[in-house]
């Protein structure tokens, strides 16, 4: 049986576009990778949630601290640098409603027997993890010593209720006798346990000065509380301040967490910064303010990359989309001479060059919504998966944005090719093949 089809121009573009599948394919691959990028670099920042950021970032309106504590550059981190003065000056400030100190100093735990063999048993269970230089001085220290690395803190009781417990329950007036320390764990989310509720906890202080405390719950203080660094293999011992100093003398804080009534804020602000800035320079300070400000240089960090890659290869799509059109009208000029000469009119030619360029466009926004959306869900969780403050959210905004413009590329360029093409008549087209 003899089958037809009607033949149209549009039909006549697909069948034209398909008889150079590797030309065809570079263009829309081209044009496609741009726009994943694109939405997935808007995909990136529409997750990012400020909110998130701050409340991991900040505990409080304002925290001081040593410049050192702060500065990742810094080689010799100062963990005593808020004096006493300078925390009776802060706490006497008006509108100050909570204030409290986290004090710290880094000292080699060494285990009781119950907590050796579970430092053992975690290092079995997570040798996979175990595999950078640095940890092998800390393995040899546990094999040899029976020690690990430690940061001992004392916390006021403002900054108890901001501690991260991760099971048990920090009764406080029982905390704060001083028989009780709050242990972390390998994992932040409670597994890898060297000391669990209940256990005995011996901490040398120096000069033979030693004492057990009672596990009272495992947990941590807040990041945005400690000094912003730790040590793989480690455990963070947490005792109330008055304990601390207590056992160790009177020292400075390693950081001071202070809120404020909120009219009192733009003065505190102005206040700390001079501080910071005339008075010591060598103390640091950060409020919501400040984070608010580094969340957006986040933000725009990742748009100005993610967009300059984006127009990168949007540029080179559009020109390789420009090059084709070109060269294949160039290289098919006897050819539409020939479909005019025997009877197909301008504008029949002129919608079928158009319908090349939209067919273009049709295929590439279909990949780009079916497969790139799979793409850019896995880019976007690929550099975004481990960072606290996003929350993935489906979104092809920028790709409808761009439809518009791949249209309007897609009309004008044939049909600026075909007035072109249009200035010779096409009498003397056909004559060029002789």
């Amino acid at each position: 049986a003899k089958k037809t089809r009607r033949v149209t121009p549009l039909s006549m573009a697909w069948d034209n576009i398909k008889r150079t599948p590797k030309k065809t394919a570079s263009v829309i691959v081209s044009l496609s990778l741009s726009m994943i990028l694109l939405n997935g670099t808007f995909t990136l920042i529409n997750g990012f949630d400020m909110d998130k950021y701050i409340e991991n970032r900040a505990v409080s309106d304002f925290y001081i601290t040593d410049a050192s504590v702060v500065n990742l550059n810094s080689t010799a981190q100062i963990f005593n640098g808020v004096s006493k003065q300078l925390q009776d000056e802060i706490r006497s400030l008006n509108g100050i409603t909570d204030f409290g100190s986290v004090y710290m100093m880094e000292m080699i735990h060494k285990f009781s027997k119950t907590g050796l063999e579970n430092a053992n048993r975690v290092c079995e269970e997570y040798k996979d993890t175990f595999k950078s230089p640095y940890t092998d001085e800390q393995l040899r220290l546990l094999t040899e010593e029976h020690s690990i690395i430690s940061h001992l803190y004392g916390v006021d009781d403002f900054i108890i209720d901001k501690l991260d417990i991760v099971d048990g329950e920090v009764e406080f007036e029982k905390f704060k006798t001083g028989n009780y320390v709050i242990a972390s764990s390998y994992i932040d989310t409670g597994e890898g346990r060297y000391y669990d509720i209940g256990d005995k906890v011996p901490i040398d202080f120096g000069n033979g000065n030693i004492k057990e405390y009672e596990v009272m719950a495992i947990g941590n203080i807040p990041y945005a509380l400690g000094p912003q660094h730790g040590h793989f293999f480690d455990i963070y011992l947490t005792l109330p301040a008055e304990e601390f100093i207590l056992q160790t003398g009177e020292t400075g804080a390693m950081k001071t967490a202070f809120n404020a009534e909120e009219s009192a804020i733009p003065a505190i602000q102005e206040w700390i910064e001079n501080y910071c800035e005339s008075v010591d320079p060598n103390m640091a300070y950060q409020s919501r303010e400040t984070f608010a400000t580094e969340f957006e240089g986040v933000q725009n960090m990742y748009l100005t990359v993610g967009g300059l890659l984006s127009f990168i290869l949007a540029l080179i799509g559009i020109l390789n989309f420009i090059n084709s059109v070109i060269t294949s009208v160039q290289t098919r000029r006897q050819e539409l001479a020939v479909l005019q000469s025997v009877g197909m009119t301008g504008k029949q030619l002129k919608n079928m060059l158009i319908g090349e360029g939209l067919w273009y466009t049709v295929i590439t926004v279909l990949i780009t919504i079916t497969a790139g959306s799979l793409i850019t869900y896995g880019l976007v969780m690929g550099i975004a998966s481990q960072m606290w403050f996003f929350s993935y959210h489906f979104i092809i905004t920028p790709i409808l944005l761009c439809i518009p413009a791949l249209v309007v590329l897609s009309v004008l360029i044939p049909v600026l090719c075909y007035r072109n093409m249009c200035r010779q008549s096409v009498v003397d087209r056909l004559r060029e093949s002789e």
